[in-house]
């Protein structure tokens, strides 16, 4: 927020006087997040999809219109905020083709395509260009309900079910929402804490990592995933494994095991 006023050269005062009134009229929101310097408070302004709305109508609309190149940047500057790498008109590899908004999170890629004025068909033609790309989720961001609506009816009938697992249909102000619900980022585990140091463990591990803590091969950890007989997550094509999920089966186990020497 504070950047904001600097870059709008407003003082505090008058800044605030602006916010108010806007969050009043429904046209932006405040947040208070801890993605400040050092996970300190900042709190952080966006636009609603009403104030996405009313601005489309100020402004040119379409491919490289005003209102595209706004929600771009601010796809771009909320995935950023919370720890993504976000590129605008990335192009994908032996291509001459490029997605809206590309992000990229660890092993986690997001392809973020933008409706404004195109046709339904169209744009399910960009969404599985971005799938055929490799991109873990595909999303298609719209700032008008009906349009979404279209989107999501027509996407039934030109994808398969595993291909719509990787579809997602936003307005605007949700896109933070989906990047929390897919982000595979750190979390701080009060057990490692030493010399009042607070040290970062991964939620989730991937194969390698994950078979390097059971000391067994990938190939055996595949396996036992196709076989259901160890607990995992999807995200996107990927597998990933929660600690506390193979902390828990490794505890089972050990019980089963004593239990049957017993016997």
């Amino acid at each position: 927020m504070t950047q904001i006023y600097k870059q709008l050269s407003l003082s505090g005062y008058k800044g605030d006087k602006l916010k108010e009134s806007l969050v009043e009229k429904g046209l932006i929101a405040q947040e208070e997040t801890r993605e400040g310097k050092r996970g300190r408070l900042a709190k952080v302004l966006a636009l609603t999809s009403l104030g996405v709305s009313r601005l489309g109508k100020l402004v040119l609309v379409g491919k490289g219109g005003d209102s595209h190149r706004h929600i771009q940047s601010m796809v771009k500057e909320q995935a950023e905020l919370f720890g993504w790498q976000a590129k605008i008109e990335e192009r994908i590899p032996r291509s001459l083709e490029s997605v809206d908004v590309g992000l990229r999170k660890d092993e986690v890629k997001v392809a973020v395509e933008i409706c404004s004025t195109t046709k339904a068909g169209h744009e399910m033609e960009n969404l599985r260009k971005c799938l055929e790309a490799g991109y873990d989720y595909v999303v298609s961001v719209c700032d008008d309900d009906k349009s979404l609506a279209s989107l999501k009816t027509e996407a039934k009938k030109a994808f398969g079910f595993k291909e719509r697992e990787r579809i997602r249909f936003y307005a605007p102000s949700m896109m933070k929402s989906f990047l929390k619900s897919v982000d595979p980022g750190d979390i701080v585990s009060e057990k490692d804490i030493v010399s009042g140091q607070v040290s970062m463990q991964k939620q989730l591990m991937d194969m390698n990592e994950a078979s390097e803590y059971l000391g067994i091969r990938k190939n055996t950890l595949y396996e036992w995933v196709v076989e259901r007989k160890i607990p995992h997550v999807r995200v996107g094509r990927l597998l990933k494994f929660r600690r506390e999920d193979l902390e828990a089966w490794l505890r089972k186990r050990t019980q089963e095991e004593k239990d049957r020497d017993f016997v």
